[in-house]
């Protein structure tokens, strides 16, 4: 086994990056989501509205279905389908790469390899969506409000 890649740079640069950039993820979107907030502050009155009532419409829906705990279930369910669908798509891309028709594919046209990925990229977001779906259920299955505003009767599940 030639274990020479351990001696360059780039077999370096890319393990810290792929320690890093996890460890770093959490901060990243905490000054990602505050420069957004800050960003549609400075939004005209109509468009801020419109992604206000975005955002207004997703959080109703989440508090439809936040008491379902089967809701919730197939949520993770069809998220956790989406994660292997995605993962089947790199295998069977990594399969045709080292196997079959798409062999010398990169070295021949790049562009057209990695448009030929795009179904890698599109399970992906796809997953992403409905982890994103499943994480927002999940952060607010546990809040509730005690009492209703009009009547003082307490909210209970539906």
């Amino acid at each position: 086994m030639d274990l020479s890649f351990l001696k360059t740079v780039p077999f370096w640069v890319g393990l810290l990056f792929a320690y890093l950039i996890p460890k770093m993820s959490p901060y990243i979107d905490r000054v990602l989501s505050r420069s957004w907030v800050f960003i549609t502050d400075q939004f005209p009155g109509s468009l801020r509205r419109y992604f206000r009532g975005r955002m207004a419409r997703k959080l109703r829906v989440v508090r439809a279905k936040r008491w379902r705990i089967a809701h919730i279930n197939y949520e993770i369910a069809r998220s956790n389908s989406w994660f292997i669908v995605f993962m089947g798509t790199i295998g069977v891309f990594l399969i045709l790469l080292a196997i079959g028709p798409f062999k010398g594919l990169f070295q021949v046209n790049f562009w057209i390899g990695m448009a030929l990925t795009c179904p890698i990229y599109i399970a992906e977001f796809v997953w992403l969506h409905f982890d994103n779906k499943v994480k927002q259920l999940i952060k607010y299955n546990s809040k509730i409000r005690i009492t209703s505003r009009s009547t003082g009767a307490r909210d209970a599940p539906r």
